[in-house]
């Protein structure tokens, strides 16, 4: 059998971290924007927390 496993099922097992990362990365962005730039720091800080929060799902699952 494959070692290799769906995305869906990656999603699935980090899903909640991956939310938690979003929402804070995108309050950080929202509130560190300003008035004038508040909708493209909290799209930004959405961004980054998802892929920070990825990753780190990536790498702590590869250590167990």
């Amino acid at each position: 059998m494959s070692a290799n496993k769906s995305p869906f099922d990656f999603v699935k097992r980090n899903g909640i971290a991956m939310l938690v990362g979003m929402f804070v990365c995108g309050l950080v962005g929202y509130f560190t924007a300003g008035a004038d730039g508040r909708a493209l720091g909290t799209g930004i800080g959405v961004i980054l927390g998802l892929i920070a929060s990825g990753l780190a799902a990536k790498v702590r699952g590869s250590k167990l």
